[in-house]
């Protein structure tokens, strides 16, 4: 008994480590599966949010350099006017509603008149004006005003020039507070916690769509910064910088600090410029995670129950193996009880008893007359 108790602890304890060690298995596998369909799906969800930022960022680029365009053909039909200012300036405000900064008359020489009556020599806009001559297109640029805000200007050059006050101007402009654009553009994107820059195709940051960036460290060149600050968890830098010059899209993460965030690329169909987008980890991955940590606990709940089972079936079994092995031994020694109890009372009135088994060929015989037995006891 105390062996067969001693199997059958064994056997459960066998039992248990294996079927711990099958959840165990189980429960990392299916951990290290769930991690890299979580970053693909979590991947393509990060991509198409900043192709709405995208798509929004063209489309406004698009509607402020149409606007400045029908503005020109408005200047250049009332060049002669003597009252061109007030015309000018009257033209702006019917825009009120873009909530715009102001809107700018300019020259080479970095002249300026705006609508809203300040002229004089630009500085901290200049640079605006400066792209647009160099590159003879319209373009769009973020540059510091004089009060340290961050601006984004618009600039498109005039078909011909125009004289206001004896001042001859060959380009207009229209400027935003940065904070504006922000909010037109991508307003809201992970509830602050990520950054969206339009860079050139060399990487170099020209506007900043969100008012507070993740980064810490301010920088110039996206991909040098990425490089130098970053390691990559998946992707790597090249890939990120040659995907931004040749105007691709495509997704990385990369970790900084001791926080992984997602990286998104993609064209903005604008000056050859790209958006890039980038989030934290935890904010895009927090409901996946949380399903993904149900997901686990489900399955190593369903393990442990299933190994409860399995043990107390073993048990069961067990015990009942045992029972009947007592059972049969109890009964095997009633049997022999009663054989002796049998040749006991046989003995009070014979001189010799033997039983004999045909089938077996066996025999016991008992002496009850003499002092000694004239044949063996059993054979």
């Amino acid at each position: 008994v105390m062996l067969e108790r001693t199997r059958m602890r064994w056997r459960m304890f066998a039992t248990i480590i294996a079927a711990v060690s099958v959840v165990v298995a189980g429960a990392v596998w299916y951990f290290r599966f769930a991690r890299e369909q979580i970053y693909f799906d979590s991947s393509q969800s990060v991509l198409s949010t900043y192709e709405q930022v995208d798509s929004t960022f063209s489309l406004f680029c698009q509607r402020n350099w149409n606007y400045l365009s029908d503005y020109d053909v408005f200047l250049q039909h009332n060049a002669e006017n003597p009252d061109l200012f007030d015309k000018f300036a009257n033209f702006a405000n019917t825009r009120t509603d873009w909530h715009y900064n102001d809107f700018y008359l300019f020259n080479g020489a970095d002249e300026f008149l705006t609508a809203s009556d300040r002229s004089g020599v630009a500085s901290s806009i200049s640079g605006v004006f400066n792209e647009m001559y160099a590159k003879n297109t319209s373009t769009v640029r973020t540059y510091l005003s004089s009060t340290g805000q961050q601006m984004i200007a618009f600039a498109v050059p005039l078909s011909n020039s125009v004289e206001i006050n004896g001042t001859s101007y060959t380009g207009v402009a229209v400027s935003y507070k940065a904070s504006v654009v922000q909010e037109l553009v991508s307003a809201k994107i992970y509830d602050g916690c990520s950054d969206a820059f339009v860079v050139t195709p060399s990487g170099d940051v020209a506007i900043s769509l969100q008012e507070k960036t993740e980064l810490t460290d301010s920088f110039v060149n996206l991909p040098e910064y990425l490089r130098a600050h970053t390691e990559f968890v998946y992707g790597d830098a090249e890939s990120v910088r040659a995907g931004i010059a040749g105007g691709g899209q495509g997704v990385a993460l990369v970790s900084s600090g001791g926080r992984e965030e997602y990286l998104a690329y993609l064209p903005s169909g604008v000056d050859g410029y790209s958006v890039v987008g980038i989030v934290r980890r935890d904010v895009v991955e927090a409901g996946a995670k949380r399903l993904q940590s149900v997901s686990i606990l489900s399955m190593l709940g369903i393990g442990c129950l299933i190994t409860c089972m399995v043990v107390a079936i073993i048990v069961l079994v067990s015990h009942r193996r045992l029972a009947h092995e007592v059972e049969a031994r109890r009964a095997a020694e009633e049997k022999g009880a009663l054989n002796r109890l049998l040749f006991n009372g046989v003995a009070q009135i014979i001189d010799r008893l033997a039983l004999v088994d045909l089938v077996n060929d066996t025999y016991e015989y008992r002496e009850q007359q003499l002092g000694e037995d004239l044949y063996p006891e059993r054979g």
